[in-house]
């Protein structure tokens, strides 16, 4: 029905739960609200009435509610409230759900475009269509204008960020890295590192590994159902389930590295296997920023305990048993050092003093190839083929194929028994 309130006329209805509100619409003449009236009532015999009331509910007051009722896994609510907080809302905050227009989040998602990866771009132009879909559901909506929209993989702006291919270290190249971790963060964080490069575990669920489930005797290890990884959240950690229902698996694993967790296990008490410096659990961002990064930059670490560590290293040698050298910080036929290898770290301690009489490169010096899959590493490993002894120890003493025998590569770990001679032809 319609009625008049000061100079204009509105309309007033019943809502779902049969509570008598006002239309915010205004109206100039009567004719006009008894129509408006007519309307509403012939969208709720077809099941189509969207309380206009709602409908201007700001995306701000939606989102709340719908972050209050949303249940998900709390990495997952992390990231929601991160894209909400950060993207969507500074952009729609004042914005009503029915004042959404699809050109305007398409326009608003390329400008995202121009500074995040495709991927990011798209997590949260969908996120923004859950919380719009949300409301479709709730009758505030008549229909989700993000729906179905696409977000082009590519850009053509000049500043838009290059992609990147993602780097594959060598066996060789994850040996390399390794030692520099010990450098920095001791033989535990090393040979975490090293069962990371060989069993392909995730982070939560290596730093969450429990003793009980490390069957060194059997050589495997579990990755349980309940409490298989390590999760954390806002600053906050615990033990959970890892992050799938495969993921709870059985790995197998080889001889040497068998001897390197059975070094780690008898090394303390504690019932996760790594740990940091003072028993506690780990943490990503610390270990990424104070040991994996400069490991793999061959920078600095920023942590003022372990800085200088990791500074110019001296190289691992050339071949098992010579004796540590520095790659040539000398001039030779080459040129300077920087000019023959200008993304190379040279050592910059004083006892390593650049032999005189070294010897003219071998074939075996010579770096890698580089990688089809995209560029190295940036990091001052060497040749690639260089030998890292604290490794190459268990390796030689762990594997029943010693690196060097049998056809096997010099400094990459060969865990399989030699084959057979055939025997020789008969007549």
């Amino acid at each position: 029905m319609g009625g008049k309130r000061g100079p204009w006329y509105r309309v007033r209805y019943r809502d779902a739960d049969g509570t008598v509100r006002t239309s915010p619409d205004k109206y100039r003449t009567k004719t006009g609200a008894p129509q408006a009236a007519e309307d509403m009532d012939s969208a709720g015999r077809r099941g189509q009435f969207i309380d206009p009331n709602d409908s201007r509910t700001l995306l701000a007051e939606w989102a709340d509610q719908w972050r209050r009722s949303h249940r998900v896994a709390p990495s997952t609510q992390a990231k929601y409230d991160h894209y909400l907080d950060y993207h969507i809302l500074p952009a729609f905050s004042e914005t009503s759900l029915e004042e959404i227009r699809r050109l305007a989040v398409n326009r608003w998602a390329n400008e995202l475009a121009e500074r995040y990866a495709s991927s990011t771009v798209s997590g949260i132009v969908t996120l923004l269509s859950v919380v719009l879909t949300a409301a479709v559901d709730e009758r505030m909506l008549a229909r989700n204008p993000v729906q179905g929209l696409r977000i082009p993989r590519t850009t053509t702006s000049a500043n838009a960020p290059r992609r990147r291919a993602r780097p594959v270290p060598s066996s060789t190249q994850a040996h390399q890295i390794t030692e520099r971790i010990r450098r920095t963060g001791g033989r535990n964080a090393q040979v975490m590192a090293i069962t990371a490069a060989w069993t392909g575990l995730r982070w939560g669920e290596l730093a969450g590994l429990d003793r009980v489930n490390c069957h060194t005797g059997e050589g495997y290890l579990l990755i349980g159902p309940d409490v298989g990884s390590l999760h954390e959240v806002a600053g906050k950690l615990w033990l959970g389930p890892p992050k799938s229902e495969a993921a709870v698996r059985r790995i197998d694993l080889p001889p040497f590295l068998v001897q390197l967790l059975e070094e780690v296990i008898v090394g303390h008490d504690h019932d996760q296997l790594f740990i940091g410096r003072a028993g506690e659990w780990l943490r990503r961002s610390n270990f990424a920023r104070r040991i994996w990064r400069p490991a793999c930059d061959g920078e600095p670490s920023p942590d003022p305990a372990r800085r200088g560590l990791t500074r110019a290293p001296p190289p691992p040698q050339d071949r098992p048993g010579r004796v540590g050298r520095p790659r040539s910080t000398q001039t030779g036929a080459d040129g300077p050092p920087d000019e023959r290898h200008p993304g190379r770290l040279q050592p910059c301690h004083r006892r390593h003093a650049p032999p005189s009489d070294r010897p003219a490169p071998t074939p075996l010096d010579q770096p890698e190839p580089p990688n089809p899959r995209g560029p190295p590493v940036t990091s001052g490993w060497g040749s690639g083929r260089e030998q890292v002894l604290p490794v190459d120890h268990y390796l030689r003493s762990g594997s029943p194929r010693r690196p060097g025998e049998h056809g096997a590569p010099d400094s990459v770990p060969n865990c399989t028994k030699p084959k057979k001679p055939k025997p020789p032809p008969v007549g």
